[in-house]
């Protein structure tokens, strides 16, 4: 059996066991069945990630991160600019010195 089927199979108890006390025990407390409520939600996202598919809220994340790199894209050519309108003075200037410096020669 292959890593991801055991870790999968292993989730899968885990979930069951959990799923098992949350409903049918009665006597835990608020903070029991809020901290068994997380597990099971932290279980089931890992068990869907590695059946390949991604959990709930990975599209608002790969939303936010290709808007991060949009704008660092449209920073990034805004620089590419800049440098090239200075580079292409750079040679203008150069260019003069150079013929003056021809002249004077």
């Amino acid at each position: 059996m292959t890593d991801n089927q055991l870790a999968k199979r292993r989730i899968l108890n885990a979930l069951a066991d959990l799923y098992f006390i949350q409903r049918h025990n009665e006597q835990l407390t608020v903070e029991q069945r809020t901290a068994i409520d997380h597990a099971i939600a932290v279980l089931e996202g890992e068990y869907i990630s590695l059946g390949g598919r991604a959990p709930d809220g990975a599209y608002e994340v790969v939303k936010g991160n290709l808007k991060d790199a949009s704008k660092s894209l449209k920073t990034i050519k805004a620089e590419r600019d800049e440098l090239a309108t200075r580079y292409a003075s750079a040679a203008k200037i150069l260019g003069s010195i150079s013929r003056i410096l021809s002249l004077i020669s």
